[in-house]
């Protein structure tokens, strides 16, 4: 399976399996550890952080950095990190398609 499959395997089942539970299996855990609770926008993670009263950020921020805390992630952080990922990879898959074709064009000049 490549890594594209894997992907879309995984954000299908985080699509598929909301208001399961995700969120408060891992609040629970947050609340009884000293962790950093990253969520995918900063108005979710003000939330989390008044529901809860525990330390929660955006993973998009650089607030992390000489931290040594251990993190969990809030599934729709999971979920956007996963998509983001999966449209880099299919950009990079254009764009190398686009170069290639540019080289053949390039060798079919030469012959």
């Amino acid at each position: 399976m490549s890594i594209k499959d894997e992907l879309y395997e995984l954000i299908g089942y985080l699509d598929c399996t909301r208001r399961v539970g995700h969120t408060t299996t891992v609040m629970e855990g947050a609340v009884n550890n000293d962790c950093i609770v990253l969520a995918h926008n900063q108005h979710y993670a003000d939330t989390l952080s008044k529901q809860y009263n525990v330390d929660a950020r955006t993973y998009r921020s650089k607030s992390l950095r000489g931290r040594r805390t251990p993190i969990v992630f809030d599934n729709e952080a999971i979920r956007q990190i996963l998509a983001d990922s999966l449209n880099f990879i299919k950009k990079q898959e254009e764009e190398i398609g686009k170069l290639n074709n540019k080289i053949e064009a390039i060798r079919s000049i030469i012959k």
